[in-house]
């Protein structure tokens, strides 16, 4: 849309276990090379969950995100984690072409082919993935996260309406929900992605990159995928002095 500003947004807030800042700042650098666009990282209190990651619990804080459409500074955003890296200009084309909003509705393990997340056995499906939202500011879009926000503050009802599983929040689950009851509990192309996120979970030995490809290895195994966007669930990897000199060489 000529005339329209474009930007991503990213939230993160530091726990006592993940620089979630650092791994934003990281990432911001790879926006700007791959689609030369200005990010804003929000920081502040988002709300906070704990989660089971490698044996350990760890804090996760995930709450702002339903605040995405007042506080993005731009006509069209994408909202992206912090550690969604970006490694091609695809989202481009998606903020080229969206209405309202799109919200991606698969995720593929790379390294876990069996891996299928849902809300529940009883639940609504498929799940979306807050972790990647491209929207431009409209009637719609605005009801949408003003649904979202309603839903995370009596999360508790709409986890027993919606026979959800998980008992801590996820924006998984309450942009699902916001997505079925704006669209009239019909499935909307239009509000989705029009491919999948690339996810590698677990935890892992090292992220290596070249021209063309991307190299994940964990103690195990190494996956060779093209150069991709990449959500990556190790912060602990992404935190390293080898990672960060990596994404150094990559926007070189």
């Amino acid at each position: 849309m000529p005339g329209k500003s474009k930007g991503v947004l990213l939230f993160a807030t530091n726990t006592a276990e993940t620089d979630y800042v650092r791994i934003a700042e990281l990432n911001a650098k790879l926006i700007k090379r791959f689609l030369d666009l200005p990010t804003t990282i929000v920081q502040g209190d988002q709300g906070s969950n704990k989660r089971l990651v490698d044996g350990a619990v760890v804090e996760w804080n995930n709450g702002g995100r339903c605040n995405a459409y007042d506080l993005s500074p731009y006509d069209q955003t994408l909202v992206l984690d912090g550690d969604y890296l970006v490694f091609d200009n695809n989202l481009l084309k998606v903020l080229d072409t969206v209405t309202d909003y799109a919200i991606a509705d698969k995720n593929i393990y790379i390294n876990s082919v069996n891996t299928i997340d849902t809300m529940g056995p009883r639940a609504i499906t498929p799940m979306l993935w807050a972790t990647a939202i491209a929207f431009n500011k409209t009637d719609k879009t605005r009801q949408m996260f003003e649904l979202v926000k309603m839903i995370q503050s009596n999360y508790s009802y709409y986890r027993a309406l919606y026979n959800i599983e998980p008992t801590n929040f996820r924006n998984d689950v309450a942009f699902t929900i916001a997505d079925r009851i704006i669209n009239g509990y019909v499935e909307n192309p239009a509000c989705r992605m029009p491919w999948p996120i690339i996810s590698v979970s677990g935890k892992l030995k090292q992220i290596e990159f070249s021209k063309q490809r991307i190299i994940v290895r964990t103690e195990q195994e190494a996956f060779l995928v093209p150069r991709t966007n990449l959500h990556v669930h190790d912060k602990t990897v992404l935190q390293s002095a080898e990672f960060q000199e990596a994404i150094e060489n990559v926007i070189a």
